[in-house]
């Protein structure tokens, strides 16, 4: 087995980090090139586990050196992009995003931000573009695949040399494969973030490695390196992030980077092997580092939605910046004689290095503990601005309020998604006598009777297993039972709509009525805006901000004041629409009330509790047919 340098990998670690860029850039034509990080496991596992196995054989393996090998090769340019990127954040981020940004710039200096981003997976997760260091998961996944692969392999060595430690690589591999594959409907965040459920990609790269596994020289290794380069490229363009991965389907471009590996005199390698990507190979680890921070601060200023311009002003600097830290700090800090000073000599370097590594970790717990330091903003008024704790504010008035005895109250019963929550709270704000039951059905559901499984194309992501479809399908149907709906005065299905949904509405409605003698009203989707409103509140000294934050040009279901009229002449039952309510006069305001004066909305799209009393108070004076239908309930 020869350790010998191969441009080639050099040319796969190329195709991994343009793909990622790509991806991150918003470039249609690469929905899966998140799958680059994939490629980058296997040929981690491949070099990582061909040079333990030498070792091995020559007796000279050291846990410490091959940790301290890690550090050398990962830690340097990291936590240099740490620190750009907190300085950054601090001109950039609003307080709740930056104080994140310091929890999650200290986890990711400790490799262990994988569990950070995994703690906070979920509905009411933040937007990406607010986390600039959410691509240091992967880094954090293969450092602590480091530090307890080389004991199992080791241990499988001694057992039964190279056949041992095949055993344990494939052993470990196909376990990782099968709980990944079994566990994705039900934890299909763990198997995304945590290390143990990509062993398996690791293992395909380790596995060609410790067995030496080589095509022929001639017609299969040319054969190897083109149909590798076409699974790996076809699973870039054509699968996307609903596609089920980690799991078996992840099997297409890992073979791929599989057989490039295992073709390593093919004529066909200088696809791979040119000078061009060559360079980017050798620059993919700090291109990786600093592409996505620039991503964040980009998008954080325009709003998620980049431009073509902006699209290639990000490649481009993505890749000058990545050659500069390859060049100016991974370069440098990799060089063994920059460590290995004799005597005393050494220590000014040691030193250096851990007052470095603890001044890092102080500025990042500075930022998080002090709350992302919200005096760097002046202002206008004084207001509550952390998202969380304006979330939680819904959430609780809403629980309050559905435990409630109804006393011999008017009863409303709302259906929907968190769009639901904040009608609810609407409600609720209109007068005290009446009770209000919220009953959750996902955004990903939907609050809609349908044959799911026949138009998977269209649902959303979060459903696309079978399992997911029905029991979001068995959840629904249970919440629309004569019995659920007995006792109610008015029935009201509320939600952030999708396109397909529409189609499905008026039988979903229909077959309600013939199940209960309470009206029932449908109320379309609302605002959505270009920013966090909070966020955007924060950064502004302007007040007049209430009415400056931009509109989403995107269009969604029945938020057009035609549809809603045509709507209700064809199908008879009446369609509320919020939209006209919060934004009245083609203004959406951001704020409310005197004093104190306080935001609308905890986000980009839903309502604080402030927001829900401005919807109360709108909903008075509407005279949409819906409006009547609802206040004649509530009110009198």
């Amino acid at each position: 087995m020869s350790g010998q340098f191969r441009a080639d990998i050099q040319g796969l670690r190329a195709l991994a980090v343009i793909a990622v860029l790509l991806y991150h850039v918003d470039l249609f034509f690469v929905p899966g090139g998140f799958l680059g990080v994939d490629i980058f496991f296997v040929i981690s596992g491949f070099l990582i586990s061909g040079n333990i196995l030498r070792s091995c054989e020559s007796r000279s393996f050291s846990m410490f050196d091959f940790v301290l090998r890690r550090m050398r090769r990962l830690l340097p340019a990291a936590a240099v992009t740490i620190v750009l990127s907190l300085i950054g954040g601090y001109f950039i981020l609003s307080s709740s995003d930056y104080a994140e940004a310091g929890r999650s710039g200290l986890a990711a200096l400790f490799f262990s931000s994988n569990f950070v981003f995994w703690a906070e997976a979920g509905y009411f997760d933040a937007a990406s573009h607010t986390k600039p260091f959410l691509h240091f998961w992967s880094l954090s996944v293969e450092e602590q695949f480091y530090l307890f692969w080389p004991v199992l392999m080791l241990l499988g060595f001694r057992l039964g040399r190279k056949v041992g430690a095949a055993i344990v690589v494939g052993g470990l591999s196909l376990v990782s494969l099968v709980v990944a594959e079994v566990l994705f409907d039900t934890a299909s965040a763990a198997t995304f973030f945590l290390m143990p459920f990509r062993v398996f990609e690791f293992g395909i790269g380790a596995l060609i490695a410790v067995l030496n596994i080589r095509l022929p020289k001639g017609i299969l290794s040319d054969l190897g390196v083109l149909v590798g380069i076409v699974l790996m490229v076809f699973s870039i363009v054509v699968l996307d992030d609903a596609s089920r991965m980690p799991g078996l389907l992840s099997l297409i471009p890992l073979l791929g980077c599989g057989l490039v590996l295992m073709s390593p005199q093919s004529l066909f390698g200088v696809i791979l092997s040119n000078p061009v990507a060559s360079y980017i190979g050798n620059a993919s680890y700090s291109i990786y580092l600093v592409h996505w921070p620039l991503v964040v601060f980009v998008k954080y200023q325009t709003g998620e939605d980049l431009s073509l311009l902006a699209q290639i002003i990000l490649i481009g600097s993505s890749l000058l910046v990545g050659a500069g830290f390859y060049h100016l700090i991974e370069t440098p800090f990799r060089r063994e004689g920059f460590w290995k000073r004799e005597g005393v000599r050494r220590l000014p370097t040691l030193l250096g290095a851990g007052v470095a590594f603890a001044g890092i970790s102080a500025m990042s717990t500075g930022v998080w503990m002090s709350g992302g330091l919200t005096a760097r903003f002046a202002t206008p008024v004084q207001l509550q601005l952390n998202q969380d704790i304006l979330r939680q504010e819904t959430l609780d008035f809403r629980d309050t309020r559905d435990a409630e005895d109804p006393g011999g109250r008017r009863r409303i019963y709302v259906v929907g998604d968190s769009f639901g929550r904040d009608f609810a709270n609407a409600i609720n704000f209109l007068t005290p006598d009446v009770h209000v039951e919220h009953n959750w059905i996902p955004f990903s559901c939907q609050a809609v009777i349908a044959d799911r499984a026949s138009i998977k194309d269209q649902i959303s992501p979060q459903l696309n297993t079978p399992e997911r479809i029905e029991n979001c399908e068995a959840k629904f149907a249970e919440a629309i039972t004569p019995e659920k709906l007995s006792g109610f005065d008015l029935v009201v299905f509320v939600s952030r709509w999708q396109f397909w949904t529409t189609d499905y509405l008026p039988e979903t409605v229909q077959t309600v009525q013939s199940r209960t003698d309470a009206p029932v009203i449908l109320v379309t989707q609302a605002t959505r805006f270009s920013d966090n409103v909070p966020s955007r509140l924060e950064r502004t000294s302007d007040i007049n901000i209430r009415s400056r934050v931009r509109v989403l040009d995107t269009r969604v279901p029945l938020d057009q004041i035609a549809e809603q009229v045509a709507f209700e002449q064809e199908y008879g039952f009446p369609v509320l629409n919020k939209l006209s309510l919060l934004c009245p006069q083609d203004s959406c305001p951001l704020l409310y009330g005197d004093a104190p004066v306080s935001p609308l909305y905890y986000d980009d799209m839903h309502l604080t509790l402030e927001g829900a009393r401005f919807l109360a108070d709108q909903l008075r004076s509407c005279d949409q047919r819906a409006c009547e239908q609802l206040l004649t309930v509530v009110l009198h």
